[in-house]
């Protein structure tokens, strides 16, 4: 038996997606012998580049002087920043309406909030709205590799993946993008290779909720247009998915 027929199809698209462009010859080779893992690698392939392209976006006129003098002025981390970015530009074509902010709530829950990683989650949905009319159903093993590399394991099924790519996130990090039809619905999950989550808390605004938890080597964030729907999956997440550190 040859060395690539060791290879798993899990452990070929753990490669691919931890460094896509620079594969070892053994997993070369599996992706020329196996069908799916050449798909597979396609599609991750074109990804790459709608996310490259996604990056080399200009900001709009005078945007980032804003945001230059915004940091300088008020020290922000670059993190606040993107997500003031990310509110100036959906500001433009949604508006701004019913933030809200409350008293913390009990130890555990989500603290409502009107600014932050939850914020820029409801943003980060509503400017790819084409997302969320997904149809495709993603293998599920692509889904594991993905969290495998994020640091967490799926101990059981939390629904029907219909979209996974990658997306730009705070600190100019490759997050992904995920739309799950999960058992309340379709729900969005975010995943954030960045600190800058260290309690939960949540978001509303326009009709959609997100909740926000640190989990693997980051954070998450479920985003939904119905409050039961995020809530409930946020707590599948937290019984089916082992977040590692």
């Amino acid at each position: 038996m040859t060395q690539h027929e060791n290879m798993t199809c899990l452990d070929f698209r753990r490669a691919k997606l931890a460094d896509p462009y620079r594969l070892s010859d053994v997993a070369r080779e599996h992706g020329k012998d196996c069908g799916g893992c050449q798909h597979f690698a396609q599609r991750v392939d074109r990804e790459e580049e709608q996310y490259a392209r996604a990056l080399a976006v200009p900001l709009p006129e005078g945007l980032n002087d804003r945001l230059v003098l915004a940091v300088r002025g008020q020290r922000r981390t670059a993190w606040q920043a993107w997500a003031m970015a990310a509110s100036f530009v959906a500001a433009v074509g949604i508006g701004f309406s019913a933030w809200q902010i409350t008293r913390p709530t009990l130890s555990g829950a989500p603290q409502l909030v009107s600014y932050g990683a939850p914020m820029a989650a409801i943003h980060h949905v509503l400017d790819e709205p084409e997302a969320l009319r997904a149809s495709e159903e993603i293998p599920v093993e692509e889904f594991q590799a993905v969290l495998a590399g994020f640091g967490a394991r799926m101990m059981a099924p939390v629904g029907k993946v219909v979209l996974l790519k990658p997306c730009p996130g705070p600190e100019g990090q490759k997050g992904w993008h995920i739309v799950i039809d999960g058992p309340q619905g379709r729900v969005t999950l975010l995943l954030f290779p960045s600190d800058q989550v260290r309690k939960p808390m949540m978001a509303r605004m326009n009709g959609m909720e997100a909740i926000t938890e640190p989990g693997g080597r980051g954070y998450y964030a479920v985003v939904a247009t119905n409050a039961n729907a995020a809530e409930y999956f946020t707590r599948m997440l937290r019984d089916n998915i082992r977040w590692q550190i």
